[in-house]
């Protein structure tokens, strides 16, 4: 959908960038939230290893999940959910942090992302 949307001039708007909360912590618990719904196990093993390479790259995982979507030029805009002031605070935190370019080549290289 995104090509199709940068062909026709129509920018996105991303929303769920943490998905159900999977990726709004350094690391995700064991009963993390996945689509709603109890993360399976090679899901949780899978946000694990991207959370050791971005760990690598001196960035968390919630860093990570709100620069990645914000890297394909169809997006114009992210909407992050906060349920307090900190949360929000934390948003803001987050979306200034530098992500290393090199990060994105790093978690494709292993088949992390595409």
């Amino acid at each position: 959908m995104l090509p199709a949307a940068l062909e026709h001039g129509v920018g996105v708007v991303i929303a769920g960038v943490y998905n159900s909360g999977l990726l709004a912590q350094n690391r995700p618990a064991r009963d993390a939230r996945y689509d709603y719904a109890a993360a399976p196990p090679e899901v949780l093993a899978r946000v694990h290893l991207i959370a050791d390479v971005c760990e690598q790259s001196g960035v968390t995982l919630p860093d990570a999940a709100l620069a990645y979507v914000r890297t394909h030029p169809a997006v114009i805009a992210t909407v992050v959910g906060a349920r307090t002031a900190a949360q929000v605070a934390s948003n803001v935190s987050r979306s200034r942090t530098q992500v290393p370019a090199d990060l994105w080549a790093a978690l494709r290289t292993r088949g992390l992302a595409r």
